[in-house]
């Protein structure tokens, strides 16, 4: 018996590899059912993709063929958060897959391939990412360099829900990390003060409460016009040690 896993339709769906997976499919059939015809591996494969049979899976690729999606500003946003260069072609829809949809980026420096990752997958987890696709290519095999964004994710997410001081956000920043490298006692202190920064501005990017999302606003503009800095720091551990 031959058990088919779940698949999707790429946006710009081709008859032909349509046809060609069909066949495929047929001489995977016949090692278990000799008496298998290429309409039953038609009608396999349309089930496969959710339809009804072969002609609703002819129509469905034509349909999306003719009507892609389409994503305004999103090619000029992510060159300009992933620092890609300068577009110079719309973006255009790949595939859709569990994720989300895939695009495909043009710039003056090449082509990108921007893909949708689960909310869940963190630093540690796209870093190992980036290592397993280091090892594959000194394998020998052929993958996409990955881009990660200078600014991070934190800005990222800022600039996506339309926050009025991601400007701000994206000049302070420097200067919240620069602190993680002062060498001091008070590290545990200076620890809790950027745990303390970051969830202020993560509850105003992604309010938890929608009756706190004023207050989380105001408080993260009291945070990013005077942030705590190496200087200001420095200045008060030497007034201690006095």
């Amino acid at each position: 018996m031959l058990f088919l896993t779940g698949c999707r339709l790429p946006d710009k769906p081709s008859r032909g590899f349509l046809r060609q997976e069909a066949k495929d499919l047929l001489a995977a059939l016949r090692e278990a059912s000799p008496g298998a015809s290429l309409a039953d591996a038609q009608q396999a494969l349309a089930t496969e993709y959710g339809l009804r049979d072969w002609n609703a899976l002819k129509s469905e690729a034509e349909r999306r063929a003719a009507s892609l999606p389409a994503a305004p500003g999103l090619a000029a946003e992510l060159a300009d958060v992933f620092g890609l260069g300068l577009i110079t072609a719309a973006a255009t829809p790949v595939a859709f897959t569990p994720m989300g949809r895939s695009w495909s980026l043009t710039t003056d420096r090449g082509r990108w391939l921007a893909v949708t990752v689960y909310p869940w997958i963190d630093e540690a987890q796209a870093g190992l990412g980036a290592r397993l696709r280091d090892a594959a290519v000194a394998a020998g095999l052929v993958a996409p360099t990955p881009v990660r964004s200078p600014a991070g994710r934190l800005l990222e997410r800022a600039r996506a829900a339309g926050k009025p001081w991601t400007g701000q956000l994206a000049r302070t920043l420097p200067v919240l990390y620069d602190l993680r490298t002062i060498e001091t006692s008070f590290a545990v202190a200076i620890t809790g003060y950027l745990n303390w920064a970051y969830n202020t501005i993560c509850e105003a990017i992604s309010p938890a409460d929608p009756e706190h999302a004023t207050f989380a606003d105001l408080e993260t503009v009291d945070l990013l016009k005077q942030p705590m800095s190496r200087e200001v720091l420095e200045k008060l551990l030497t007034a201690i040690d006095a």
